[in-house]
């Protein structure tokens, strides 16, 4: 190798070590490889590597005329030392049709083609133009369409935790000689430990991140239970004297004559619901509620819901449209606290639609934290959320309505939570707010 070979490959080691973000890192690393003053390869490929899923994705592809925008051969050796990959030069990249079929290919490790069996041996692998090996392989034809050549070379990159991913590789000098492969690898080895300390300073960071979430959740909760406890000895108190009110106006009503009289009755007895309502809504939230799980059938079940709203949605005039997908895994949870949490949100969308509308549930199956689930969209066509509330609307006692308690979803945000669910409020792009609520099959221990 010469000098000048080694002060670039010295840069660049100085260079991809100090690179802390991953897409700047991955930028310059194959920007490195394909520059004709670093690796000088003709193009490459990185892809990395789902555990979840078990694929290999494709992130990126460079090309030489491509890393010109990153490293240009007569650019000093600090813009190696101390690269700067901008958001323009990563999306001038990002732009180029090579780019745009390379992060299109994805492999499934359980496949036997030369980047899975690679990555699964753990040894670099070289396909040359007359192997019969390579017909039908989707990188050497895409090798061939960009650079009318069939041969590359793959090698896999390895981190604490097992398969990081693969680079692939190709260049126009027929056969690819061993000396060449060596200094791919050298780059690699330096890429791949610098790409495995960003993946494990973003897991630190997530990790630090939902700790600080935690301690503040935990402050609130403490807050929310002495406040609890307080609101919950108040709505005691005060349960008794609005049975009280309400019970002796209706007898009240009974005896009185007169309009005027009658008007004010009806007022004492509707002021007094509505604080019973309250009173109990606060002893309901304040409640340490016991959930009992079972099977439940999600679309059997909200069909059943949506019967007994059948004639209040009727008058309404809302029509109700329900889109499910076949094959609904059943939901473990509890049937009761569901009920609760589906007829509140049907309410609240029928609350939302004065004139009337349409209401409409959809039901598929999704993935949640990596497990299957069942996502329910309940949408209807009214005026939609304001921006300002739309983060708030789960708060207790927080409401839009003059005659709200500000409890109904917050109820159905504990009842999601207690399923190990997810909850949120959405507006939709042709008008309407959008509840979408996602429940795990299985309970997770």
């Amino acid at each position: 190798m010469s000098t000048e070979y080694d002060n670039t490959f010295n840069a660049y080691s100085l260079g991809i070590q100090r690179t802390l973000r991953l897409n700047d890192l991955i930028h310059f690393f194959l920007s490195a490889l394909t520059s004709p003053a670093g690796g000088n390869f003709t193009a490459a490929i990185l892809f990395l590597f789902n555990k979840r899923s078990r694929v290999l994705q494709g992130m990126l592809g460079i090309t030489e005329e491509t890393s010109l925008f990153a490293l240009h051969p007569e650019a000093p050796l600090d813009s190696w030392r101390h690269p700067r990959i901008t958001s323009d030069i990563q999306r001038r990249q990002r732009d180029d049709d090579f780019n745009r079929a390379a992060i299109r290919l994805r492999f499934h490790l359980v496949g036997t083609t030369p980047i899975t069996t690679a990555c699964k041996e753990g040894i670099s692998r070289s396909l040359t133009e007359s192997q019969e090996e390579n017909e039908g392989d989707e990188i050497a034809a895409l090798f061939n369409h960009f650079f009318a050549t069939r041969q590359y070379t793959c090698i896999p990159l390895s981190g604490r935790e097992g398969l990081i991913g693969a680079l692939v590789l190709t260049s126009n000098e027929e056969p690819l000689m061993a000396t060449r492969i060596a200094e791919a690898e050298a780059y690699t080895q330096h890429a791949e430990v610098a790409i495995d300390n960003v993946l494990l300073l973003r897991r630190l960071e997530s990790a630090n991140e939902e700790l600080r979430g935690l301690e503040a959740r935990a402050q609130q909760d403490e807050k929310m239970a002495l406040l609890g406890e307080l609101v919950a000895s108040i709505a005691h108190d005060l349960k008794n004297p609005m049975i009280a009110i309400g019970g002796f106006a209706r007898r009240l009503e009974r005896l009185v004559a007169g309009e005027e009289a009658c008007y004010y009755v009806e007022t004492i007895k509707r002021e007094s619901r509505r604080l019973e309502e309250i009173v109990g809504g606060i002893l309901s939230f304040s409640r340490k509620q016991m959930i009992c799980y079972d099977s439940c059938d999600l679309p059997e079940f909200i069909g059943a819901l949506l019967a007994k709203e059948e004639q209040s949605l009727a008058q309404a005039n809302i029509h109700v449209e329900i889109k499910a997908d076949a094959g609904l895994p059943v939901v473990f949870g509890d049937a009761v606290r569901l009920s609760q949490l589906f007829t509140n949100l049907i309410q609240n969308a029928t609350q939302a639609m004065p004139k009337g509308g349409k209401l409409t549930l959809r039901l598929k199956t999704v993935r949640l934290l990596g497990d299957r689930a069942v996502q329910i969209e309940v949408e209807d066509s009214g005026a939609g959320i304001p921006k300002e509330v739309i983060d708030s609307i789960f708060k207790p006692f927080f409401t839009t309505r003059a005659e709200g308690t500000g409890l109904g979803l917050a109820i159905c945000a504990r009842t999601v939570e207690q399923h190990q669910g997810k909850i949120r409020a959405l507006n939709s792009p042709t008008g309407g707010a959008i509840f979408r609520v996602t429940l795990p099959v299985q309970r997770r221990r």
